[in-house]
């Protein structure tokens, strides 16, 4: 065999192998949009975040699957709920969100979210008249009786954040007592959990 006819068939291996990989990876997105439709995720979500937050959660506009480089539920209009005592009906807003999820616990049913990316972001930090914050986020009471506490645990919501990246933001901390509001417009605000530590870059204009 020949320099020149060995490295065709070199060649035409790797064609081979990269073909059944590309076959491969077209099945499984296939697979997991047909198994996860975006609506099927947000609501999947939207009930995780209700769980760990006790507020509604909502995805009011379009809804899309990223697929690569990772699995992303995209939504836009999407919005967090106040506390019932609170000046307006969300506490946060936001024009567009990205939410990557674990595949893993995907293929599991549940939800995992591994970071977020959200761009136009509304968030309104308020207190009441006796300085409680609308930021103490508690989720709902579950009944004790015949629930186990290992059962609970395993039942609670999977959210840790190894990234959040925040763009074109505005946030307003409004006192409760006095009725003075401040604002705030964030440019970028981008958080990565390293070495477990946050490390943090901002850019901030007032």
């Amino acid at each position: 065999m020949t320099a020149t006819s060995s490295t065709r068939r070199r060649w035409r291996i790797t064609a081979v192998v990269l073909t059944l990989a590309a076959l491969l990876l077209v099945a499984a997105c296939v697979a997991i949009t047909t198994a996860y439709p975006p609506a099927r995720l947000a609501a999947m979500l939207g009930e995780q975040v209700k769980a760990a937050t006790g507020r509604d959660f909502r995805m009011n506009g379009a809804l899309s699957i990223r697929l690569l480089p990772s699995i992303a539920v995209v939504a836009n209009d999407v919005a967090l709920g106040n506390a019932d005592w609170g000046s307006r009906l969300s506490m946060v807003t936001m024009r567009r969100a990205a939410f990557e999820v674990a595949l893993r616990p995907l293929l599991e049913g549940q939800i995992q979210v591994l970071s977020v990316v959200v761009e136009g972001v509304d968030a309104l930090f308020e207190t009441d008249k006796r300085g409680r914050g609308n930021w103490l986020l508690a989720p709902p009471e579950m009944p004790k009786q015949g629930v186990e506490p290992a059962a609970r645990a395993a039942s609670a919501p999977q959210i840790g954040l190894d990234h959040l990246l925040v763009s074109a933001a505005l946030f307003t901390y409004r006192d409760g007592r006095s009725g003075v509001a401040r604002t705030a417009a964030i440019d970028k605000l981008d958080v990565r959990a390293k070495d477990d530590r946050d490390a943090i870059s901002n850019r901030v204009a007032t």
